[in-house]
């Protein structure tokens, strides 16, 4: 009978113990780790000593802290956090989770982390982890927020890396071949940023093999070029490359990757090829405002889908063939251009010298509207494109003009621009394009060509209203058969001072005055701190001094008036 008492007391004792768990501590000292900057409570005082294994929180602003030989079993960061490098900071050879407060950074520096087997760590919330970290070998799991690699070592090296979400960028360039044995995606991620420490002209080199899983997955490039060049596999997800930050990045490719699902290539992102036949041959490929350039490799492609302006940039140096199964069958925007560039040839419906396209093996691999909206350009002016027998699609013949020269100066509060033609023919008209991205163009005016010439023309128009700020202008060339070429596009800054925004809140109303460069429309938003809307209102502005008066009482903390118009758009902050 004792024995069976001991036996259930035992039993009871293992059933109801509570979990392990770990103290929290709140940093509010200066100084060393292990010191007595601690306190139990977020309001201090901040005097008790460090415990070795605890949950550290960091709750004061711009807190600094130097590091030491301790251990501890996660941080939650909801402020700025310097660490000072000091002694090896371990995480008990266990996963710890590390979460850092939206627009937060936690920055380790220099600091030394365990390399002990086991340790790895979690990055959650959206705010940004800074570490040089160590060759600890438990992995690195992304799910949120942003991780800056001050060292090649910054995510362990010799574990997996899962990427969930979030960001992956660099304090300089961080070539990571050989840290990770694989890398899993199991979201959506950005590779590189411009957020400091972050560089945007820092590249990252991974060579693990990527796993997509069963889903499309979409890779934003935040910064300069990134390299793969592990294989990319799925069990039926694709590839969608996507860039936000209005400068063209490239991702560079280079293993005999085998994911099945689409290849889609984003405005201003480039997938550049950095080896043979290194996008799997089934996989459809969609250009939406990207652009693929090729080295001086061959590849065999799936079929090709056009939905925004996209280019295919050869290489020039090397014999190489591009074939895309046909794609009569797919649809394409209309009104959209694919540009080949860098072609090499005669420019007379015959076979290239250097890098040669195909789609299908016959003249009807591509539809007549599916030619009709791609242009050769050849440094000058784009050329029409025609398909021949073997597939291959090449420039038509003889170019309408000879445009020597295309420029745009400020003149005053103008822009003045001028061209030049060598030689003319079949001319009817220019029309005079102009953006203020160099993606979007509107005419703004016309003038007449000179027919059939063989002598030099020379051509001005005056842009009587140019944004402030950068200017972009391309010539479209009409013949007096309906046929079109395009120029290069050119940027022009303009004298014009840009608008400026002042905005005073009071109990019951908010002020905005706007200096206004041009008479136009605008749209005025009115945000708060977390991005809710909370008035907007469609302006008439006059050129100079405008004031607008919004009947809005505001709770006190910071907001933000939103000005968009044609030209340009200004987020200005202001505190009630």
């Amino acid at each position: 009978m004792k024995k069976v008492l001991l036996l259930l007391s035992f039993y009871l004792l293992i059933s109801f113990s509570p979990d392990k768990t770990f103290a929290q501590l709140y940093w509010g000292g200066s100084g060393s780790w292990t010191s007595a900057g601690w306190s139990t409570t977020n309001s201090g005082p901040y005097t008790s000593a460090w415990v070795s294994g605890s949950a550290v929180i960091f709750n004061v602003p711009a807190s600094t802290i130097t590091g030491a030989t301790t251990t501890f079993s996660s941080i939650t960061a909801n402020e700025d956090v310097t660490v000072t490098s000091g002694g090896t900071i371990n995480t008990g050879a266990t996963i710890a989770t590390i979460t850092v407060a939206n627009g937060k950074t936690l920055d380790f520096g220099s600091q030394a982390i365990s390399t002990a087997a086991g340790t790895g760590f979690v990055k959650n919330g959206a705010g940004s982890l800074a570490l040089a970290g160590g060759t600890y070998t438990g992995g690195f799991t992304l799910n949120s927020g942003t991780v800056i690699l001050r060292g090649v070592n910054g995510m362990g090296s010799g574990g997996t890396l899962t990427i969930n979400g979030g960001t992956i960028a660099g304090s300089g360039n961080r070539d990571l071949t050989g840290k990770y044995t694989s890398i899993i995606v199991g979201g959506n991620f950005t590779l590189g940023s411009s957020v400091s420490p972050a560089s945007s002209s820092a590249s990252l080199t991974f060579n693990a093999p990527i796993s997509l899983g069963a889903n499309d997955r979409i890779i934003s490039l935040g910064a300069n070029d990134t390299r793969l060049n592990g294989i990319i596999s799925s069990t039926g997800g694709g590839l969608t490359i996507a860039n936000s930050t209005g400068i063209v990045n490239e991702l560079v490719i280079a293993g005999s990757n085998t994911y099945t699902g689409p290849t889609v290539i984003g405005v201003d992102s480039r997938l550049a090829l950095a080896a043979t036949e290194v996008i799997p041959n089934n996989s459809p490929i969609t250009l939406n405002g990207g652009s693929i350039f090729t080295g001086q490799f061959n590849e065999t492609y799936s079929t090709l889908r056009l939905t925004e302006n996209s280019n295919i940039i050869l290489s020039s140096s090397s014999v190489q063939s591009h074939n895309f199964s046909a794609s009569n069958l797919i649809g394409w925007t209309a009104g959209k251009t694919l540009i080949i560039n860098n072609w090499q040839g005669g420019y007379n419906s015959t076979s290239g010298t250097a890098g040669k396209i195909f789609f299908g093996n016959n003249a009807s691999g591509l539809t007549a509207q599916q030619l009709s909206q791609i242009k050769f350009f050849n440094g000058t002016v784009n050329s029409d494109a025609v398909q021949l027998s073997t597939g291959e699609i090449v420039p038509t013949g003889t170019l309408p003009i000879s445009l020597t020269s295309f420029t745009g100066k400020a003149v005053n509060q103008t822009i003045l621009l001028n061209w030049n033609t060598a030689s003319e023919v079949n001319n009817s008209y220019f029309d005079v394009l102009r953006s203020v991205d160099g993606k979007s163009f509107t005419a703004i005016g016309k003038i007449n060509g000179s027919g059939n010439s063989n002598s030099a023309k020379d051509y001005s128009f005056v842009d009587e209203n140019p944004y402030a700020g950068s200017n972009y202008y391309q010539l479209v060339q009409h013949d007096f058969d309906g046929k079109t070429s395009s120029s290069a596009i050119i940027s022009a800054d303009s004298k014009i001072a840009a608008t400026q925004l002042s905005v005073y809140a009071s109990s019951s109303e908010v002020k905005i005055s706007i200096s206004s460069p041009n008479q136009g429309k605008c749209l005025l938003q009115l945000f708060d701190i977390a991005g809710r809307k909370l008035a907007e209102q469609s302006v008439a502005v006059n050129k100079g001094f405008n004031s607008v008066v919004l009947p809005l009482s505001l709770q006190n903390g910071i907001h933000f008036v939103r000005y968009t118009t044609d030209g340009e758009t200004i987020n200005q902050k202001f505190v009630r």
